[in-house]
């Protein structure tokens, strides 16, 4: 339904989110948008499958 289908994506968004300040913010400064980049992108595959 589509309630469901949006608390999913409530629920991946607060994930990508903890991903992002978690494992972004230690980042070297300019590798931070490779790193971000490659955790959203995930996070996106995640959402699609």
């Amino acid at each position: 339904t589509l309630w469901s289908y949006l608390w999913r994506i409530e629920k991946v968004t607060v994930f990508c989110f903890y991903m992002y300040t978690n494992f972004v913010t230690p980042c070297h400064h300019y590798s931070q948008m490779i790193c971000g980049g490659v955790i959203w992108l995930r996070c996106l595959h995640w959402i699609g499958s």
